[in-house]
């Protein structure tokens, strides 16, 4: 609840699309080349030169990781 409060645009639940989908090989095959593509826009960096700490995974702070890996406090977290 606290995230959706957060990011109310990530919560937004259409009715109009169905609950269940078959994974076919049509849904796979968009998966599999919407990874690739998000794979190829990605530079990777170190946490070390990105954060100036060897390793913090925090959502609120990079977006996507939710595993908090270490204390982040050097950059208030």
């Amino acid at each position: 609840m606290e995230f959706c409060a957060r990011q109310p645009q990530e919560c937004i639940i259409d009715a109009s699309e169905p609950e269940v989908l078959s994974l076919n090989q049509e849904f796979w095959l968009t998966i599999v080349e919407v990874n690739e593509r998000v794979n190829r826009t990605i530079l990777v960096v170190t946490d070390q030169d990105h954060w100036s700490e060897l390793d913090c995974w925090d959502y609120r702070m990079m977006g996507w990781a939710t595993a908090r890996t270490s204390s982040c406090s050097s950059v208030g977290f």
